[in-house]
């Protein structure tokens, strides 16, 4: 058949060039006025920052006064939140766009605030969340952030006056100092910020503060951790639409942490829904920070990635990268090839994986390596339940935690599994740390003294076949229950479980998903489990884990370890404002906890992580790197725009 080019076929290509063209210079023109938008919104934005900063001069703001006790810590009260990133960017430097794309260990399960109780989940809530001040990563000061400046007022004299007078009726210092006519020991004024909005575009005022606390007090919402966080504040009290005061019952070392570094949630948003509903949740997340969900309401635990936007409405310095990316992958191995392949740019190696990869030039070439110890870092441990279902367990006896720990052969555990970048844990403190003892001495693998303390008890070897036995003849036998699908953990509790073994107990291995290990922890239902806690902030509170209140309503005192010696040593610490005094006071907390043994305290861990190249600002700081994923906002880590992977 002959193929023929008509008049009808020139003129139907020539309509198509035309709308092509057409569409081309329509594109062209979005994306200018697209670019034109964004310069506007840029330009509001800064009018909208100097409009502010004259209403607060015209109200005569700025800088309020210093703490009256330099032992509260030197507060930085400068009204920009972001002085060090503003500065680079006005070098040209930290600059808009890309990913930053890193790895979850686990799935998250839910992200609704307060009722999420893994740490994964709390990294996502802190860049969608803000608080009224954070702690600078290099220079430990503390920086605005929600609120412009603060006021402390310290009347602890008043107090004590008025407590003193009381105690004689048999009440605690805490009974007391919550009592209305009792003056706070402590009063923290806050300034706040105008013109911040939560990523729905509703204002943040003093009503969500108040709402904040109150929320978290309800006792029908299900947040005994932060319920016990906020145990020594009195009230929080609205002065006016952009003021608001926090006031402690008793003197309380970390009384501006506590209040500085609560995450604010937004009134308008959660109380439109009870309390029940809200426990029930799983993706109710909304906030005032750089970042945000897709939809505040409708986010679901899958096993894909978690992806975080950029919230246009940010009242701050914006955010360098446009997206952050987490990616749920349990297994290490996994994990590492995604980095080779360029498919996450950040990564923590264990000790094992760091051996196998410095010897490749292929992923060594392209990374920066960052090895380095924090005092954020934690330890990891063996808890002992020393009461299940109202009844005393075999652990409620200490002799029997005292020899669990001389049979668990921690410096070998950190030489062969860790390689060196580990040590013994002393006890909830870091051996660097001005709250350890120096002088205290730990406890040693020592078989036969562990041995000697188990018969005390009655648990012995009857028959001389290797078997230590109850004195009801029955076997030494018990789970310990541990997060499943981390290699690390599966290794450490394979050599612990030998380690037992040799000595005649008999361990069994019980790895379960979080979602259970969740459960277990709440109902107290376990016979020792292991797991690790991060330390929150430079000198935190151990309150939630050891004190004798935290083991009802699911406290995180999960070992029911009851001890009146360390409560009144941690009640008087916590009430000790001079740091040098409060010290000595840690050292004592700590020679309880290290002679009772409610853990065995394993490891101490250096940590290891790789960054890709282009990733820059990564530096070592006071709290290890210049960035803690749940601690330290704003993220001071860029791309330059010519290294940029990802152009969304």
């Amino acid at each position: 058949m002959e193929n023929r080019f008509g008049f009808k076929d020139f003129f139907l290509i020539f309509l198509i060039v035309v709308v092509i063209i057409m569409l081309g210079l329509a594109m062209k023109q979005y994306d200018r006025q697209y670019q034109l938008v964004l310069e506007l919104r840029d330009q509001g934005h800064d009018q909208l920052q100097e409009l502010e900063a004259i209403h607060r001069d015209l109200q005569g703001g700025g800088g309020f006064g210093s703490t009256s006790r330099p032992s509260f810590a030197e507060l930085n009260q400068g009204e920009d939140p972001f002085p060090s990133l503003r500065a680079l960017r006005n070098e040209g430097k930290y600059d808009e766009g890309d990913w930053f794309v890193q790895n979850f260990g686990a799935p998250v399960g839910k992200v609704t605030p307060l009722i999420a109780g893994d740490l994964y989940a709390y990294v996502i809530q802190m860049r969608i969340l803000e608080t009224m001040a954070y702690q600078d990563a290099d220079t430990l000061k503390f920086e605005p952030l929600l609120a412009t400046s603060w006021t402390i007022s310290d009347n602890t004299k008043a107090w004590h006056q008025y407590v003193d007078g009381r105690l004689r009726d048999g009440k605690t210092e805490e009974d007391i100092g919550g009592e209305a006519d009792c003056p706070p020991a402590v009063a923290i004024d806050f300034k706040l910020r105008h013109g911040v909005t939560f990523s729905d575009g509703s204002p943040f005022t003093a009503d969500d503060v108040v709402f904040t606390y109150d929320w978290i007090m309800n006792p029908k919402v299900d947040a005994p951790r932060d319920r016990q966080g906020l145990h020594q504040v009195k009230s929080v009290e609205k002065v006016s639409d952009y003021e608001v005061v926090f006031n402690f019952k008793v003197p309380y070392y970390l009384a501006f942490i506590t209040a500085a570094e609560q995450e604010i949630l937004s009134k308008k948003f959660y109380s439109s829904y009870t309390p029940e509903q809200f426990n029930d949740s799983v993706g109710l997340l909304i906030g005032t920070g750089p970042y945000r969900l897709p939809s505040p309401t409708d986010w679901k635990p899958t096993t894909g990635r978690v992806e975080l936007f950029r919230n246009e409405r940010y009242w701050g310095l914006s955010p360098s990268f446009n997206r952050l990316v987490f990616h749920q992958v349990e297994n290490e191995t996994t994990s590492l090839v995604m980095y080779g392949n360029g498919e996450l740019d950040a990564i923590g190696l264990t000790p094992e994986q760091y051996d196998l990869v410095k010897v490749k030039p292929e992923i060594m070439d392209k990374s920066q390596l960052m090895i380095y110890s924090s005092p954020l870092t934690g330890y990891d441990f063996i808890g002992w339940n020393q009461a299940r279902n109202g009844k005393p367990t075999i652990f409620a006896d200490r002799r029997v935690r005292q020899a669990m720990t001389m049979l668990t052969d921690r410096e070998g555990m950190c030489k062969s599994i860790f390689r060196g970048f580990a040590t013994p844990a002393p006890g909830p403190f870091d051996s660097s740390s001005p709250r350890h003892d120096p002088s205290l001495v730990d406890w040693q693998y020592d078989p036969a003294k562990a041995k000697a303390l188990l018969k005390e008890v009655g648990i012995e070897d009857r028959t001389g076949n290797g078997v230590m036995t109850l004195p009801d003849g029955k076997p030494f036998s018990f789970k310990l229950t541990y997060p499943t699908k981390v290699e690390t953990i599966d290794r450490m509790m394979q050599y612990i479980r030998d380690n037992y073994a040799r000595a005649g107990v008999d361990m069994e291995l019980d790895p379960v998903d979080w979602t259970i290990m969740d459960q277990r922890l709440k109902g107290q239902d376990f016979d020792a489990i292991s797991l690790a806690w991060g330390g929150g902030t430079v000198e935190d509170d151990i309150r939630q884990m050891f004190h004798s209140s935290q083991i009802k309503d699911q406290g995180d005192n999960f070992v029911s370890y009851n001890s009146p010696q360390f409560d009144a040593a941690l009640v008087d610490t916590e009430h000790t404002l001079d740091d040098d005094a409060r010290m000595k006071k840690w050292q004592l907390c700590e020679k309880i906890l290290h002679d009772d043994q409610p853990y065995t305290f394993l490891s101490n861990g250096k940590s290891i992580r790789l960054f890709d190249k282009r990733i820059k600002n990564v530096h070592l700081a006071k709290t290890g790197l210049n960035y803690v994923q749940d601690w330290v906002m704003p993220i001071p880590w860029y791309v330059p725009a010519a290294e940029q992977k990802y152009k969304q």
